[in-house]
């Protein structure tokens, strides 16, 4: 059985990587991996390559005809949500829905003194009115990412 996939969905928690992969027929496999602190981007793939064994898939040697074809890409992780509430680690950017924007700004000085910095600075903030793209020249505003 050939899989068209359509979304791929990942939760990066503080022991475990899971990973939903779900095709155009709405079949899905899921995969698990060790997280991987140091470089999150292992854990991930390797949670990739797992739910994709399940479909008697080489991850490795496929995902160059798999990936361009993913309509949504979606992560998350308590990793992730841990490095933007403490403000340590790699900045971090949002690409949310236009007219969002600033609830990142705002929501911030709610919870705290109207002195904080806010969680994610203004110039990492792009607001998408359609589908979105990773690629800085699809998120109008958003700083070159290297």
């Amino acid at each position: 059985m050939e899989h068209q996939v359509q979304i791929i969905a990942s939760d990066a928690g503080g022991t475990m990587t899971d990973m939903m992969v779900v095709d155009s027929e709405g079949n899905f496999t899921i995969g698990k991996a060790a997280t991987t602190p140091q470089d999150q981007s292992l854990g991930v793939w390797e949670s990739l390559e797992d739910a994709f064994e399940y479909w008697d898939i080489d991850f490795k040697k496929q995902s160059g005809n798999i990936l361009p074809g993913v309509e949504a890409i979606v992560y998350c992780g308590t990793s992730m949500m841990n490095v933007l509430l403490t403000a340590t680690g790699k900045k971090v950017g949002v690409i949310t829905q236009r007219g969002d924007e600033d609830v990142f700004i705002h929501e911030r000085s709610r919870q705290t003194s109207r002195t904080e910095p806010p969680d994610v600075d203004r110039v990492w903030l792009s607001g998408c009115s359609a589908s979105c793209n990773a690629s800085p020249q699809h998120a109008p505003g958003s700083p070159e990412i290297g």
